[in-house]
């Protein structure tokens, strides 16, 4: 028997075949290898995830506004034509917490408000590893809520987030290496 046959969709429909599916528990391991294996492994609830995208729609908002100030320090087009394909998938990213949170809650949801002061740096180079490290950070985020969602719709909002962010710290990665050596 070939194991290989199917299709990752197929798979899904197979075995995940309504949208009221249940995933299995996951195990989300943190890069902080001070923490116990318990404490990596930790699954959101429900309501422990839904809290968590409430924190989001203000992080991306904080995002878009410290990745505008990254965009006045760029030093070319290229970079600056990078980091604002980065900030059109921030402002994305808040539209779609915000469905996420009034769908699952049915209350509509915060207004988007920077929470913290700028804290960014005068130097490029700095900012973009802060922005790196940020996006980082957030892919871990939202990978507990990722699993902690109700449905294969919302699931897969989540991996499309995740999936920009991932790509977003590669782009950053590409620039700090750029410009380190300058």
């Amino acid at each position: 028997m070939n194991y290989y046959t199917n299709t990752y969709s197929e798979y899904l429909n197979n075995n995940f075949s309504n949208n009221n599916m249940e995933f299995p528990e996951a195990i989300t391991p943190d890069c902080n290898t001070s923490r116990s294996i318990e404490e990596n492994s930790r699954t959101l609830s429900l309501e422990q995830a839904i809290m968590e995208i409430k924190k989001s729609i203000t992080g991306e908002k904080d995002d878009e506004i410290f990745y505008s100030v990254l965009l006045s320090q760029a030093p070319n087009e290229e970079e600056k034509n990078i980091i604002k394909s980065i900030i059109a998938d921030e402002k994305k990213h808040n539209l779609m917490f915000r469905k996420l949170y009034e769908e699952l809650t049915k209350i509509e949801a915060p207004t988007s408000q920077m929470s913290r002061t700028n804290n960014s740096s005068n130097e490029y180079l700095k900012n973009l590893e802060k922005a790196l490290f940020g996006e980082l950070s957030a892919v871990e985020r939202y990978r507990q809520i990722m699993f902690a969602m109700p449905n294969k719709e919302k699931y897969d909002m989540l991996m499309e987030i995740l999936t920009d962010e991932i790509k977003h710290a590669a782009k950053y990665n590409y620039l700090i290496t750029r410009n380190f050596k300058k």
